[in-house]
């Protein structure tokens, strides 16, 4: 794995939901870790998107499914997913 600029952005961002989610009101520590575990598979899938493009399967035969798909796919999930969880946790 080598480090390329957007893998040191989905990081950041990463950094940016934990940050933010110590600015609601309540136990902040609990946030923190809320939002760390709602964005740390999304890193995962930025971070590691060649290996995850490699294991796709159809029938026994193994595809390769296109990296920027699953790259794309990844930085849905890093960006949406806080704001899905935010959302769902107010209006809920």
């Amino acid at each position: 794995m080598t480090i390329s600029p957007d893998k040191i952005l989905a990081t950041a961002v990463v950094a940016a939901n934990v940050g933010a989610a110590t600015l609601f009101p309540g136990d902040k520590l609990a946030a923190a870790a809320i939002a760390a575990v709602v964005s740390l598979p999304a890193l995962t899938v930025v971070c590691f998107r060649e290996a995850l493009a490699d294991t796709g399967f159809a029938r026994g035969v193994p595809h390769a499914s296109p990296v920027g798909l699953v790259g794309f796919i990844g930085w849905c999930m890093l960006l949406f997913f806080p704001l899905w969880f935010v959302y769902q946790s107010r209006l809920g």
